[in-house]
């Protein structure tokens, strides 16, 4: 099959008439997180993505958009006070 490679924190709005409705699975790097969109423009239905996947179900061959953003949990003692306040996603 065909395979396409993104990097970095990287939105795309319209993956274009090669890739549109063909991803199948997803190959992920660490702390990344990719949103998919059934349309072009971040619309449509929309799945989360954390880990590798070897079928996407529901969105199998649906993809038309997506984003994909770097993150990091950060996991604290009971007690502790970071300053900060959320919701951090």
């Amino acid at each position: 099959g065909k395979e396409w490679c993104y990097d970095g924190t990287q939105s795309v709005s319209n993956v274009g008439d090669e890739q549109n409705d063909e991803f199948g699975s997803i190959k992920m790097g660490t702390k990344v997180k990719i949103i998919l969109y059934e349309d072009t423009n971040y619309n449509g239905n929309s799945k989360t993505i954390l880990r590798d996947s070897n079928k996407l179900y529901d969105f199998n061959d649906e993809v038309s958009s997506f984003k994909i953003l770097n993150y990091e949990v950060i996991l604290n003692a009971p007690n502790f006070s970071s300053g900060l306040s959320g919701p951090f996603f």
